[in-house]
């Protein structure tokens, strides 16, 4: 939905740019416009191709080439229109937005995650997004992509920042309120942490995911300060925030399981961590969830 919108704008900039731009051009543009909401993607890429040929100071076609390659996640070629577009117009912060999110994108696939490729391409995404920022400084989603990038760079203090600068842009920014109290809690600074998720919960309207990843931060949080009655309370609010945080079932189950009154609720909420088949938390967790309900069960 979202390319949609951008799509709709481009065409009407391309309608009004007759004047400005050779009427060929524009209407090889707008009808690469059309196939492209059809899916027809090779045949809008020769339009659009067609229309950057035909006026080379055009630098929409070039963009509206760059978002046909996002929407089948071919990140390599958006990033080589996206470079045409900024060449022709290097004013525009949704450009390097772009251009900084497919670079993204390819140094966190998988196969780079830990290469000199990927380590390049985060690199470049780093330089996009600033230079986003510097065209238009309320794009809040270029200043999370930087926290992102800070922390796959093990970076904590440039991720603060990111994740704090992207919140005063935008307060409802819901998921830098998860990675804001990520960092604080695993540097030790748990006040902060939770006082970062309060002011989260305060504004997540229910039903956002988020509010179900900030419940679980918030026991993970108490839980480093063996608060468990609080990480209780927590993670029972993660799971009736969001059903599909699996991970939390774990926590809740496994922190009953130190209670001395807590065997009947640990076997409850691990046997549905396990009937969920682990969920969204690590491979891992579900051999320890099985080990302990043979170990509360043996118990018996």
């Amino acid at each position: 939905m979202k390319f949609v919108r951008v799509v709709g704008i481009l065409m009407l900039s391309a309608a009004f740019g007759c004047g400005e731009y050779n009427r060929e051009a524009v209407e090889s543009n707008n009808q690469g416009m059309q196939l492209l909401r059809a899916n027809r993607y090779a045949d809008a890429r020769e339009k659009f191709q067609r229309a950057s040929e035909e006026d080379r100071r055009f630098d929409q076609p070039l963009y509206n080439l760059a978002l046909s390659y996002i929407r089948q996640k071919d990140w390599n070629n958006a990033v080589d229109a996206l470079s045409r577009a900024i060449s022709r117009n290097p004013n525009s912060a949704d450009y390097h937005y772009q251009l900084g999110n497919a670079h993204y994108m390819i140094a966190t696939a998988p196969e780079n995650a830990e290469n000199a490729q990927g380590a390049s391409h985060l690199e470049q995404a780093k330089t996009a997004f600033t230079q986003a920022l510097q065209k238009n400084n309320r794009l809040w989603m270029a200043q999370m992509r930087l926290g992102q990038i800070a922390e796959l760079l093990d970076n904590p203090q440039d991720a603060l920042r990111a994740y704090t600068d992207c919140i005063n842009i935008t307060p409802r920014a819901y998921a830098a309120y998860v990675r804001l109290a990520r960092i604080y809690r695993d540097h030790g600074r748990y006040d902060e942490a939770l006082q970062v998720l309060r002011e989260g919960l305060n504004l997540a309207v229910p039903g956002t995911s988020e509010r179900g990843q900030m419940y679980n931060v918030m026991g993970l949080t108490h839980l480093r300060q063996s608060q468990r009655p609080q990480a209780i309370e927590a993670f029972r609010h993660a799971v009736e925030a969001d059903t599909r945080l699996v991970s939390s079932l774990f926590s809740l189950g496994m922190t009953y399981a130190e209670l001395p009154d807590g065997r009947a609720q640990a076997l409850l909420y691990l046997g549905q961590f396990v009937a969920a088949r682990g969920g969204d938390a690590p491979a891992e967790y579900l051999a320890q969830a099985t080990a302990k309900i043979a170990e509360l069960q043996t118990a018996q």
